[in-house]
């Protein structure tokens, strides 16, 4: 296993060269072993779907474009600044959380948009809603072999999500490590199901999204 970073000489080195930014030692992440690391921020596609070197090579291909930053025809300009934690000093956002060592970051991003989506759509900032990314993971993203250590794709978990629904976290309450799929047996009576999802494609229409409808994974 990969050693943890020695924060010590990361900053006499960063001192040395000068930059603009120092390290934080209680920072938790930087604590981690580079495998450690690994295993909260990458997804290993199944042999049948194209692999991330094969990714990577045809988006090389395409080249670098830069769409400007102007609206949309038929939209307006997004705003040049919006954060959905104050807005008109309310928080829309829901409370973040630790994935913890397992490869689930696709759950917590998911749902956290799902709680997001449905505070901007009702307009209240306080609706108490908290989804079980346990159920999301360890049994929607289980029925396609997905575990903690070769993740998700989203868009897979949004169709799972839209599909089948995902219970309340009072429901089946995370723990980092594959679990197995033991929901309550109230959650048939508790669960939301959302009715679609989107797929974006432009920083415009990422902001314009953000701006009017919450948040975006």
């Amino acid at each position: 296993m990969s050693e943890a970073l020695n924060l010590e000489r990361l900053a006499i080195e960063l001192q040395e060269a000068g930059t603009p930014w120092e390290t934080d030692p209680g920072t938790s992440m930087a604590l981690l072993t580079e495998d450690e690391r690994r295993l909260r921020l990458g997804f290993t596609p199944p042999p049948e779907e194209i692999q991330l070197e094969e990714a990577a090579a045809l988006d090389k291909a395409r080249g670098s474009t830069v769409e400007p930053d102007v609206g949309t025809e038929g939209m307006a300009a997004p705003p040049s600044a919006y954060d959905l934690r104050d807005v008109d000093g309310k928080n829309y956002t829901t409370v973040v959380k630790n994935q913890g060592g397992c490869g689930s970051c696709v759950a917590f991003g998911v749902v956290g948009v799902i709680e997001c989506t449905a505070r901007v759509e009702r307009s209240n900032p306080d609706l108490g809603l908290d989804l079980s990314e346990a159920h999301l993971f360890y049994c929607h993203g289980a029925e396609q072999g997905r575990n903690c250590g070769n993740g998700w794709w989203p868009d897979d978990a949004l169709k799972k999500a839209n599909s089948k629904g995902v219970t309340f976290e009072r429901h089946f309450r995370y723990t980092a490590g594959d679990q197995p799929c033991n929901l309550s047996f109230e959650w048939r009576d508790n669960f939301v199901t959302p009715t679609g999802h989107t797929k974006l494609t432009g920083r415009n229409a990422i902001k314009e999204w953000i701006a009017t409808k919450g948040s975006v994974t």
